[in-house]
This record gives C-alpha cells, structure tokens and sequence, in this order.
C-alpha cells in the first residue's frame, strides 16, 4: 500500500515537473504567431520590403489604355506611387497657364502651330488635341480652367467640335466637363476663352483636356488654371451673350438704326448716348470682358471720339471705362473689335454703353459679354 503510494507520488511529482516545461514553448510559440500576425496586419513587412525595393528600383510608366492618353501610372520598385496624395489644403492661389505647344501638354493628334497647337480636317484624326499638365500644386477648393481656342468656320452647324474637362487620378476621376459647339464661338479665326468650373477634391495630378471632333479646323493658344472660390453670389452664366447694336435690349438716346447697325453723325446728331443695355442679370461675381464692335469713317488723328464703359446698379456704379481714340481704329470704315474688362461685384442689372463724342461718323454693330481669366 505504502509502495504504491510512493510510486503514485513519484508519477504526480514527475508531472507536476513537466507541465511547467511543455505549457512554456506552447506560449512562446503561440505569443510569437500572434506577434507576427500584428505585424503583417500592421504593413510592418510591407515596409521594410518597400525600403528594399527604394534602393534598387527603377522608375517606369505604365498606360493601361493607349486610347486614353490620362491612363498612366508611376511605378518605382514595383511600388505604384504616382497617385499617392499629399493632406488636403488651399493650395496655390494665383493663376497658372501653359500655350498650346507647352512641353507640359501632350498631344495624340494635331501639330504644332506657332506656340499654339492645331488640328486640321483631313490632315489630323479626331483624338486628344491636349492633355496634362499633371500639375500637383492647385489644392482643394473651386477652380476654373480657361482653354482659348479658335475655328475657322462659326455657322456651317450646330455640332460639337470640342469636349473640354478637367480631370485628376489620371483620367479616372473628371472633376468638370463641359461641350463647345460651332455656334459657341462668335466669329470664325479668332481666340475666344472657354471655361470649365471644377471643384479639386485634394492635391493631385490636375489635368485639364481638350477632346477635339475632327469636323472644324481649330487652333488652341493657351490653357490657363486659377483658384476661383465659389461665393455666395455664385459664378452666373460662363458663357458668351451677344446683342446685335438693333436688339430691342439695347437702348440709345440719339442716332438711328443703319441695316444692322446704329449709327451717328455730327451732321444730324449730337453728343450723347448711343447705346446702353441690356440689364442682363445672369452675370456673376468675377472678372468679365465686354466686346464692341465699332467702325469710324476717319482715322486720322489722336482725339477720343467715344467712351465705352461697363456700368451695373443702373449706371450708378461705374465697373470699367476706356476712351478710344480715332488713331486706334487700324482703318477708316473697317470693323474692329475694342474691349473693356472689369469685374462684376454680384448679379447685377449689367449695362454696356457707348457715349459718342459727336465728332465722327461712328457706326456700332454689336457688343458681347463673356466671362474671363484674371489676366
């Protein structure tokens, strides 16, 4: 009985030394997989094996649609890092701009023109007339891209000859877009601005685009980017408004109507107002151009023979006034182009005027507002 109580106690002692033994490498083996399992779930591995892939990586671009010439990514060491994104802020403030044939554009169809780029019917496929900059400094906020461009033809139809947007992730995220049809410009061969209003989510790769059709000749200068911060009184209407000199907008206080035009002489009339109008209300805050289109029967000389001003709140707030001179019309009986930029406070009842000196033969044929850059 006392023998098998010693051997009893001998097995229980024998156990009790070799739990403690076994229960330790058990702990440690399973404190070390969950060690390892934080640490893969923690990108600690990831990093250390991207630290090794920064020492002797390479740098390439890959596209992923070459019909999409937005669709490129930067590799280094395998490591996609061209869309990574700095924090959010305001970014930069001022404006930006690059010509037509800047280095920073690219280009699937057209060629260069001058410091502008241009497709041509028949000679340029339909594609990407413009892409990039790929500029990372605009921050987050509302923006405006300007694109100036021309065509040669303005009333064959009404279609679309350009897409223009703005767009960041490298074509995968369009932040603004926006048609230009044939009837949108005013006159053929000659710049117009046209602007896309965006709102930049957070720095990134800004590109803004200029998708052309194939169906008119066009030309385009420049690009320009800016900040504009969207204010209460909003952006208005972006787009070109014209009155021909006879609309019924528009009103005169001396001269008469001449085929198309309205016209003065200092034989039948006198000084005065020859043309105001046409309360428009749909303009926004931000900078605006008025276009005039005048002709004088006589060239020669230095004296100011009209003032043409913008004015709002009925005249009683003067936004911009220029005196032309008789020498800055380039030609007797030609019509010429004479513009006023100002800056529109808010929505307002929007005039446009002429006041004719009563010292030529002075015929005025139409005027347009249009919203503009901050040049």
């Amino acid at each position: 009985m006392s023998g098998k109580k010693t051997s009893q106690q001998k097995r229980s002692g024998l156990l009790t030394r070799v739990r403690p033994q076994v229960i330790i490498p058990v702990a440690f083996v399973l404190s070390l997989i969950a060690a390892l399992t934080m640490l893969a779930n923690s990108g600690a591995f990831d990093s250390s094996l991207r630290q090794k892939g920064k020492k002797g990586g390479t740098v390439s671009i890959q596209s992923l649609n070459a019909n999409n010439p937005s669709k490129e990514y930067v590799y280094a060491g395998g490591r996609l890092v061209a869309t990574e994104e700095s924090g959010c802020g305001d970014g930069y403030y001022g404006l930006k701009f690059w010509n037509g044939s800047s280095p920073s554009l690219g280009h699937l169809t057209g060629h260069v023109d001058g410091s502008a780029w241009s497709g041509n019917v028949g000679v340029d496929p339909a594609g990407w007339l413009s892409y990039g900059p790929y500029d990372t400094t605009f921050g987050q906020g509302h923006h405006r891209a300007w694109f100036l461009l021309s065509i040669d033809n303005v009333t064959a139809d009404s279609n679309i000859v350009a897409s223009l947007d703005a767009v960041t992730g490298f074509g995968t995220i369009l932040l603004g877009h926006r048609d230009v049809r044939r009837t949108d410009f005013v006159w053929p061969n000659q710049s117009q601005w046209f602007s896309v209003e965006f709102d930049d989510p957070c720095f990134g790769y800004l590109e803004a685009r200029i998708y052309w059709q194939g169906n008119s000749n066009i030309k385009f200068s420049r690009l320009y980017v800016e900040k504009a911060p969207a204010s209460g009184c909003g952006a208005g209407y972006s787009s070109v408004k014209l009155w021909n000199a006879t609309s019924p907008s528009l009103g005169h206080l001396m001269g008469r109507q001449e085929g198309d035009a309205w016209s003065a002489n200092p034989v039948a009339d006198s000084a005065g107002w020859m043309s105001y109008g046409p309360y428009d209300g749909s303009f926004g805050q931000g900078h605006h151009t008025g276009w005039f289109l005048l002709s004088i029967d006589n060239n020669a000389g230095a004296d100011f023979v009209v003032t043409l001003d913008v004015v709002t709140a009925f005249g009683t707030t003067v936004l911009a006034q220029r005196q032309v001179r008789r020498n800055e019309f380039t030609a007797p009986n030609q019509w010429q182009w004479f513009s006023v930029d100002f800056d529109n406070p808010c929505f307002g009842y929007l005039e446009t005027r002429i006041f004719w000196n009563g010292t030529s033969y002075l015929k005025f044929l139409k005027v347009y507002v249009q919203r503009t850059p901050s040049i």
